[in-house]
């Protein structure tokens, strides 16, 4: 094999290496639409799994700096801080936290699947907190 070639297959595969290591953690809650179609999920479950798809794609880790109203979305449901406080203190979903705790746990995905439950239970019209996903996805 000359080379150039070499070099060329080492580099593809350090970059098939590096996806597969480095790639977005995709969470639980990711769903196949046949899935739902199919019964194999509850209301609110497939709810929650359409508006995760749709807002973060599965990450966790997703990032929206200045949304339309100027505030920063993050999470795996795209929650702002002021949402996630006022719903939290408002439903006791973490009756114990302080503020410095909320602050904490705003970005864990299961503090906010916890709390979208919550929103979604108490009021199903808090789906436009999310408002073109529940749109794009029929929820509205």
């Amino acid at each position: 094999m000359k080379p150039a070639i070499r070099w060329i297959v080492i580099l593809i595969c350090v970059i098939i290496i590096a996806y597969g290591i480095f790639k977005p953690r995709e969470y639980k809650y990711q769903f196949d639409n046949k899935d739902a179609a199919m019964g194999k999920i509850n209301d609110l479950e497939g709810t929650i799994a359409k508006l995760i798809d749709c807002e973060s794609g599965g990450n966790p880790k997703a990032y929206h700096a200045k949304d339309g109203d100027g505030t920063d979305s993050v999470g795996i449901l795209q929650f702002k801080w002021l949402t996630f406080e006022q719903y939290a203190r408002k439903l006791n979903v973490f009756p114990h936290a302080e503020a410095a705790e909320l602050k904490n746990i705003w970005t864990d995905p299961d503090a906010q699947i916890n709390l979208a439950k919550e929103m979604i239970k108490s009021n199903r019209n808090n789906l436009r907190h999310w408002l073109i996903c529940s749109k794009k996805n029929g929820l509205l």
